[in-house]
């Protein structure tokens, strides 16, 4: 069936009493349904309708669970279709696939439930009211007798039984990294159930929600190797630690109060505005840092709660679902006895008391990485923040490159910094297109990298606006934190370039330095373990490795790890 309408209300209602007409098993929960077609950012859409649909996660949900069942449910589902131009039968036969895909929203399938009515949706977010830096990944489908793309990530909402927020974001995290990388493939939701039913000692059928733990142990044997990060454990670094793996093209779960999302992007902060300063004080100095955290607006998530791609801070998600006691939250009504607890259509009204109050303890992130990334956020932040960000000599050294003897020891002028993780492939390519020096570029181009690498960019609050970095360091992805400075791969400023491999045959020589005394086995030990480090800054600092081709500013690295929307 193919309908033509203009999203407005009165065509969504009409749309949707449509299909409760034909199908009323798949219309159990129409708020929702018109939520999400809400989104669509077009007036004149069409909608392809097509019953008996065989959606592979709800069939496979039903012969694990609900066929069981005494009462009856239905195999099939209803999947919609939507178009953002006015198209009839004749159009959808004839135009040829690259016309349709570019005129495609994408599809929502409608299941026989009566909680979790709202199946695989992949909506292109470029047709839809999203503004940020996401990820996606190319899905194909059949429609009409054509084969059809669309670049979305997967989203649908939990049926409670089979599949509860936790199991739902995973199977849609899964399915992601199957779709758009080789490495991995998809799951079914049987198949987590069936890793989840041996990493717990509990029943798995109807689902009672799933431990973080459990998590990870699912996306492990799926071969995305997680990394754990408790609010209460990095409490100091968890908005860097939360940014550096969004603006790494990264997709994870965020977990917080019995409740799984999935981050996939950000939204930046348009204009000016206040940002918080941050200051560390080290050997009897005090040095200013800004984090690019504090330039981006929202976060991105798939929650299922709500539609896709919605948009919300750390702390005012963590707030939304936060267990409050009785005493922590009223009504709409002021009623504090019949609140939220006892009315779920009820929604909670947030004081500047209640968010105060917000125990962060169980908040968390779960990152899968490659199996070949060993060098995570956590440690990559603290070598970066060591050996550069708070070391005098360092930070002495561009201050005099860039003659400006105040910047990152003022709080009106602090370095600002970002940190990410990315391919050589990636790097390499964007340096190609964009870096102005051909002898910088060249090298780049030439020198061999391992396949992932952490990468630092430090500049000023007013250069960061316009994406202009003034120093860049590199890290090895595939060291680890036990080798700090041996995981530096290349540090650049104005002036300067160093490729750490270049000074290896440096770094082998003897330490210039007499031991007498048996005595001196620590200043010894201390001597050979910062040989390498100490060689690398040497030559990076001293007249005779300066280097007129390295200009002042390059452009900051972007749209390799994310898609702008």
């Amino acid at each position: 069936m193919i309908l033509q309408i203009t999203k407005n209300d009165k065509d969504v209602f009409e749309l949707i009493n449509f299909i409760a007409q034909h199908y009323p098993l798949h219309v159990t929960q129409p708020k929702r349904i018109k939520e999400v077609i809400d989104q669509i950012n077009f007036d004149n859409l069409t909608v392809i309708v097509e019953e008996n649909y065989i959606d592979k996660q709800y069939r496979d949900c039903y012969y694990s669970y609900y066929s069981q069942k005494y009462c009856y449910y239905e195999r099939e589902c209803v999947r919609l279709t939507f178009f953002d131009e006015k198209l009839d039968n004749d159009d959808l036969i004839e135009k040829d696939d690259a016309y349709l895909t570019n005129h495609l929203v994408g599809t929502i399938v409608l299941r026989p439930l009566h909680i979790g009515n709202i199946g695989l949706t992949l909506l292109n977010p470029r047709k839809l009211k999203v503004d940020g830096y996401i990820r996606v990944a190319e899905y194909t489908f059949m429609t009409f007798g054509r084969k059809l793309c669309v670049s979305a990530f997967p989203f649908s909402s939990q049926d409670g039984d089979v599949m509860t927020c936790a199991e739902n974001a995973l199977y849609n995290l899964i399915n992601y990294y199957g779709t758009r990388y080789s490495d991995y493939r998809a799951f079914s939701p049987g198949e987590i159930s069936s890793h989840l039913e041996v990493a717990t000692s509990e029943r798995v059928f109807p689902s009672g929600g799933v431990r973080l733990l459990d998590l990870a142990k699912v996306l492990e044997r799926a071969h995305l190797y997680p990394t754990l990060y408790k609010y209460d454990q990095y409490e100091d670094s968890f908005d860097d630690i939360m940014i550096s793996y969004c603006e790494s093209g990264i997709p994870f779960l965020f977990a917080a109060f019995h409740h799984v999302v999935t981050c996939i992007g950000f939204e930046e902060i348009q204009g000016d505005c206040q940002y918080e300063v941050s200051h560390f004080s080290k050997d009897n100095e005090t040095y200013y840092l800004l984090s690019a955290a504090q330039f981006i607006k929202s976060n991105i998530f798939m929650d299922d709660n709500k539609y896709p791609y919605s948009k919300s801070t750390l702390k005012d998600l963590a707030s939304e679902y936060y267990e409050f006691d009785d005493t922590d939250y009223e009504s709409e009504n002021g009623d504090e006895e019949n609140g939220p607890r006892n009315d779920p259509e009820e929604r909670y009204i947030f004081t500047e008391n209640t968010l105060a109050n917000v125990d962060m303890k169980d908040v968390a992130l779960i990152v899968p990485l490659h199996k070949r990334i060993y060098l995570e956020a956590t440690h990559a932040r603290e070598i970066f923040f060591t050996h550069f960000l708070l070391n005098k000599q360092f930070v002495t050294n561009i201050q005099k490159e860039y003659s400006d003897n105040t910047w990152g020891t003022q709080e009106n002028n602090p370095l600002v910094y970002r940190f990410f993780l990315t391919t050589a492939r990636n790097y390499k390519s964007f340096k190609r297109e964009h870096e102005q020096s051909s002898d910088i570029r060249t090298n780049i181009i030439l020198n061999p990298f391992p396949h992932f690498i952490w990468i630092m960019e430090i500049s000023t609050s007013d250069l960061f606006k316009e994406k202009k970095g003034c120093v860049e360091i590199i890290l090895d992805a595939s060291s680890s934190f036990n080798s700090q400075e041996n995981a530096i791969l290349s540090i650049r400023y104005y002036n300067h370039y160093l490729f750490t491999p270049d000074i290896i045959e440096l770094m082998n020589e003897p330490v210039p330095t007499s031991y007498s005394t048996p005595g001196l086995w620590d200043n010894m030990e201390k001597d050979f373990q910062n040989q390498a480090l100490t060689t690398m800054f040497e030559v990076l600092y001293t007249d005779k490795n300066t280097n007129s081709n390295v200009s002042a500013t390059f452009d900051m690295f972007s749209e390799y790890n994310l898609e702008r929307m």
